[in-house]
């Protein structure tokens, strides 16, 4: 029986999460970030990201997605992302995101 959860990533200032060492956002990105390693180690077989908050996007968060994706693909976890912006959308569709994650 596949087991699905759905994890909010959290509404944060990306100027704050560049400029300072220990922020609030980066705070939140990393809890966000745990959830999913959790998630994960429960053997939840499908992650649904919700993007609601997710204003922009940087490097650094794309990559951290592609890590959990690589890392993980071989014990069958899939990870959607939904409620996404359309600029966000189409970042993820112009840098091939859906090869990888189910984007809705």
């Amino acid at each position: 029986m596949e087991k699905e959860i759905i994890i909010i990533f959290p509404k944060i200032d990306f100027d704050q999460l560049l400029k300072e060492e220990n922020s609030d956002s980066k705070n939140k990105v990393q809890d966000f970030f745990d959830q999913i390693s959790e998630c994960i180690n429960k053997k939840i077989n499908s992650i649904s990201i919700d993007c609601s908050y997710l204003v922009s996007i940087n490097s650094s968060i794309l990559a951290k997605f592609l890590y959990f994706q690589k890392r993980y693909k071989k014990f069958g976890i899939k990870f959607r992302f939904f409620n996404l912006s359309s600029n966000i959308k189409r970042i993820l569709l112009s840098l091939g995101f859906n090869d990888f994650f189910i984007i809705d």
